[in-house]
């Protein structure tokens, strides 16, 4: 071989190689970004949410939830709804000059004892009828160029004293099955809400939580609720649409409740910062906190668990740190009453008609008494 054709037959071949090599390196550049995409986790992007949650504006009116603890549902054309998750909210209007004026404001999910406790810069307010026991509706006249505000809660919301709530989760299918269970809860007296600990639905659409929603407030009391692994289908937005933030703290009584998304098995890093300001709530309050996945599975047959074994055990430890007073799971489809870090904590999975086998539990839910001196839990057999 000639070095003229030596030369040519490097040439040759040297140009397929490079070529190979870019390839090479757009495929580890496309790996690195896959990488980088699967790292933005559906905990993150609800949590997210939360940080909108609330907060609408329209017609020259802004409107904000205090703490996020609503779903804005509609802002338009003079109607404003919204899904609460507390018991008492307060809400803020910033009116331009130019706004409209008369609104007509709709809010679900209620307790039937709630009243307008305060009001600033609103012209008039009055009250209209409702569909509900737990959805209130009044007629607004805002004040142009200003600021106003009211607060929705029941005339005992902020003295501390004795009160019962019901907790229960996992509902799933149940909504097929749901009037024989919720004639149960209602059958309990003197409730004042619900906890309630993710799987509202089965997969999370959009008909489905209206189904949910239509259902809940059926109830002669509000429920508050965060999500569980089954409540996210094709969207994560969805969740947030309906029934407003993931992950909430509000306070009833003098007692603090703290409900924290887990329907991913895991809590996102935004979280653990806003749980570590909840749990700085005022020490001589009790304080409940409420997540879907339980932190350890107390049987170990299904690892029904956080994910990670080193973060339930971090998140146990800032709860055992706080003296959190109750801790409240769902996911496992029955009961079990155990302990984390030595915090009396309970499974109540009993919602759906889809039981753990074998355990003779049946459909339940928990009723709490929640008084100065503790905090009694009763379990609730459903007869069917």
């Amino acid at each position: 071989m000639s070095i003229d054709a030596r030369e040519r037959t490097n040439a040759d071949t040297a140009a397929p190689c490079r070529e190979a090599q870019r390839y090479r390196l757009w495929g580890l550049l496309l790996m690195a970004l896959l990488a980088s995409l699967a790292c933005i986790e559906p905990a993150d992007e609800r949590a997210e949410l939360d940080r909108r949650a609330g907060l609408a504006s329209a017609d020259g009116v802004s409107l904000r939830v205090a703490d996020h603890l609503a779903a804005v549902r509609t802002m338009a054309e003079g109607e404003i709804e919204l899904w609460a998750q507390s018991p008492a909210l307060e809400l803020s209007f910033e009116v331009s000059e130019t706004a409209r004026q008369d609104w007509k404001l709709t809010v679900h999910n209620l307790m039937p004892s709630v009243i307008v406790e305060q009001s600033a810069g609103l012209l008039s307010l009055s009250e209209e009828s409702a569909d509900s026991n737990t959805t209130r509706v009044w007629r607004l006249t805002l004040t142009p160029s200003s600021t106003g505000s009211m607060r929705l809660a029941s005339p005992d919301a902020f003295e501390p004293g004795p009160f019962r709530i019901i907790y229960f989760s996992d509902l799933q299918e149940g909504i097929e099955t749901w009037q024989v269970y919720s004639e149960a809860l209602a059958a309990v007296p003197e409730v004042r809400f619900a906890l309630f600990g993710g799987d509202l639905s089965n997969r999370g659409g959009a008909e489905e939580f209206e189904r949910c929603a239509a259902a809940l407030s059926e109830l002669p009391f509000p429920v508050y609720q965060t999500p569980g692994n089954h409540d996210f289908g094709s969207s994560q937005a969805l969740w947030s649409r309906d029934f407003g933030p993931h992950s909430f703290h509000f306070s009833y009584k003098g007692v603090g409740f703290s409900l924290a998304d887990s329907a991913s098995a895991t809590l996102d890093a935004s979280t653990y910062s806003r749980l570590q300001e909840w749990l700085g709530f005022p020490r001589e309050a009790q304080h409940l906190f409420v997540t879907h996945y339980p932190l350890f599975d107390p049987v170990g047959t299904r690892n029904g668990a956080f994910r990670s074994r080193s973060e339930a055990a971090k998140l146990a430890g800032r709860l055992a740190a706080a003296d959190v007073d109750l801790l409240l799971f769902g996911h496992v489809h029955s009961y079990y009453a155990f302990s984390v870090a030595q915090i009396p904590a309970f499974i109540a999975g009993g919602a759906t008609p889809k039981l753990e086998r074998m355990t003779g539990i049946g459909r339940h839910f928990l009723r709490l008494d929640i008084a100065e001196g503790g905090i009694e839990v009763s379990l609730m057999r459903i007869q069917e």
